[in-house]
């Protein structure tokens, strides 16, 4: 096999050809704003790769390695929130020297990001209109929607741990966006309140809800560093901007791990 060199393994010469500026003449700060999305990208690609696996460790029963693959994704989440800090170096007449080149583009319109909710647990099913002329896009996102959430996998791994009275959220349609259910709450409050009997599962929700919270902290972040560059003013996609990131700030994948807190 014929030795490989850092440059052509990872293939830099295409990489860094990919960042194509559209001001002319160019804003200098226009290259930061390219960068930091398309590392954001790449992120979400191996997220993706890594929650597929996180969901095979769940079917396996694989409490200590479904652990540490979720530990990979909080880092990865972590690590994105910090190159929000980047683009808080952005000031807003910086930005605005070449906004308006972006339009109709948008931050929400990373299908990768909505694959990456459609596993975790908050579906739409509104989102995949947008790409009913993008096959291949629509197709993937189709896919992640169609599939059980990391979730729905681990109310199956309760139920084969012999927990009660979880049947009829098993059989559940994995099509409609997953409300919280008593019989879920009941499990996880029981596994709350005797930490050493079920230390494994408990570890477990812990790691889910370290997920959950990083991943919030994140989309907050992305909101405050919007509110610092465009204030009040409409997305470049069309959103309502400030609005639309702020109803984004209630969503949670795993609903009972938020909720275990008030009834224990």
């Amino acid at each position: 096999m014929e030795k490989v060199s850092y440059h052509a393994y990872l293939k830099l010469s295409e990489l860094l050809s990919l960042q194509e500026e559209l001001s002319k003449p160019k804003h200098n700060d226009e290259l930061l704003f390219i960068v930091i999305h398309q590392s954001h990208e790449l992120w979400f690609k191996l997220v993706l790769h890594e929650i597929q696996k996180l969901k095979d460790l769940i079917d396996e029963d694989a409490f200590f390695h479904a652990a540490k693959t979720m530990s990979r994704i909080i880092s990865v989440f972590k690590a994105l929130r910090e190159q929000v800090d980047v683009l808080h170096t952005l000031t807003p007449d910086e930005f605005l020297g070449y906004r308006d080149l972006l339009a109709p583009a948008s931050g929400f319109q990373s299908y990768q990001y909505k694959m990456i909710e459609f596993s975790l647990g908050p579906k739409d099913e509104r989102y995949l209109e947008r790409y009913t002329s993008q096959p291949v896009i629509y197709l993937a996102l189709k896919q992640a929607f169609s599939s059980p959430t990391v979730w729905d996998k681990v109310i199956h791994l309760l139920h084969r741990q012999g927990f009660p009275n979880l049947e009829s959220i098993l059989s559940r349609n994995k099509l409609e966006n997953y409300a919280s259910n008593s019989s879920v709450l009941e499990v996880i409050k029981k596994i709350y309140q005797e930490p050493k009997k079920y230390s494994s599962l408990h570890y477990l929700f812990e790691q889910l809800t370290e997920l959950d919270l990083t991943i919030q902290l994140w989309r907050l972040s992305h909101l405050k560093n919007a509110e610092r560059t465009i204030g009040s003013k409409i997305g470049t996609g069309g959103s309502s901007g400030i609005d639309y990131l702020q109803s984004t700030l209630s969503k949670k994948c795993f609903p009972e791990l938020w909720e275990v807190r008030s009834v224990l």
